[in-house]
């Protein structure tokens, strides 16, 4: 019961409360009508009638709010019993996993005209050890404060995906890969960088952080939103013919509570 209706309820009982005497008052004590009972007996007998309603105008109420509550409480517990939980991990690509939901691509650009190199790449993997199925898996990508240019998201439009839904004790994973097209200095200037740690770092690409909002439902319709957070970290390494190139440590620095959605799962 919200605010409103609990102060109307209040103020209605004691106006009843203040009202009743009153009115007992003025229809029988004060009235001169015939009777052959006295006013006494009159006002014992109303205030027995009344008090009964009143009674069971209050038990009425507890039951409604018994069963109320109940419902709620019933509704609550089948809930945790299918309601999905993730158990989050993220680690170095080593294979794909058996369920994998497809990947995450996030591409920057310092110039458009450039190449884009892979910088570096991980796993997300994420195992259901709730009791119920997760249905409707997605991934939405966003950049925090970003000064470069880029594009980011999810795709599950491949052959190997097996589908929206992650199982109670499945595992699953998603690839998240990061593309850079910053070009890389020359050897002889980077060896020469290498004297001066701070004058290096200004020839990496800019660090970011990325969100990656997880959104998934259960089977009786409600939708969680599960926020991750992500730090990409620029470095420098040397490739097989002695050049230099660009990689990048993708590492999750924040993982969210799940949070119950008011909007309904769709499929």
């Amino acid at each position: 019961m919200n605010k409103g209706k609990l102060l109307l309820c209040l103020i209605l009982c004691g106006a009843v409360i203040i009202l009743l005497p009153l009115l007992i008052d003025w229809l029988i004590i004060g009235n001169s009508f015939p009777s052959h009972i006295s006013n006494s007996d009159w006002v014992g007998f109303l205030g027995s009638y009344i008090g009964t309603i009143i009674s069971c105008i209050i038990s009425l109420v507890g039951i409604i709010w018994t069963i109320r509550f109940t419902r709620k409480q019933n509704r609550a517990d089948r809930e945790l019993q299918i309601r999905p939980y993730f158990d989050i991990v993220c680690s170095t690509f080593n294979g794909y996993p058996d369920a994998w939901k497809g990947y995450i691509q996030i591409v920057t650009y310092s110039n458009l005209d450039n190449t884009n190199d892979k910088a570096g790449t991980t796993v997300l993997y994420f195992k259901n050890v709730g009791q119920g199925s997760a249905i409707n898996v997605n991934f939405v990508v966003s950049i925090e404060s970003a000064t470069f240019q880029y594009e980011a998201g999810y795709n599950n439009q491949n052959a190997l995906v097996s589908g929206y839904s992650v199982s109670a004790n499945e595992r699953a994973a998603i690839t998240i890969d990061v593309y850079c097209n910053r070009p890389v200095p020359n050897k002889e200037l980077i060896e020469e960088y290498l004297k001066n740690a701070e004058q290096l770092k200004t020839c990496y690409p800019d660090n970011f952080i990325f969100i990656v909002q997880m959104t998934y439902g259960d089977l009786l319709g409600n939708s969680f939103n599960q926020k991750l957070k992500f730090k990409v970290t620029y470095g420098l390494k040397q490739a097989i013919d002695d050049e230099y190139v660009y990689e990048c440590d993708i590492n999750i620095i924040d993982i969210g509570d799940p949070e119950k959605s008011t909007k309904p799962t769709r499929q």
